[in-house]
């Protein structure tokens, strides 16, 4: 993951300073050495958004998270079951298949003794 130079609390101050300032966008971003489209691509993102509002939603991007693992872990248990069960009928089925391909000893030479 590409590593960010600027925290978001960074991000929402320079966006606060434009806004509060009435500053340029030019200058803001000739300021702080970032490009006008960085600049215009975090306003889209972080418009209007306060530091406790954006740690409030990392957190329940995090917990999002963890619950979608939870949730997939919990859906694959009756494939893991399934294919359990798939692999113990093809076993059985190779079992049978190379008993008729190599038949045992006491047939190949039974009659012979």
């Amino acid at each position: 993951m590409k590593r960010m130079r600027f925290t978001e609390a960074q991000v929402i101050g320079i966006l606060n300073e434009q806004t509060q300032q009435d500053q340029k966008v030019s200058e803001v971003c000739r300021k702080h050495g970032i490009s006008e489209a960085t600049f215009y691509n975090w306003r889209s993102k972080y418009a209007g958004m306060k530091v406790d509002e954006l740690k409030r939603l990392k957190e329940l991007e995090y917990e999002n998270a963890r619950l979608k693992k939870i949730v997939a872990n919990q859906s694959l248990i009756p494939f893991q079951f399934n294919n359990a069960k798939f692999k113990s009928v093809i076993y059985i089925y190779n079992l049978s298949k190379l008993s008729a391909i190599y038949p045992q000893e006491s047939d190949r030479h039974g009659a012979a003794l």
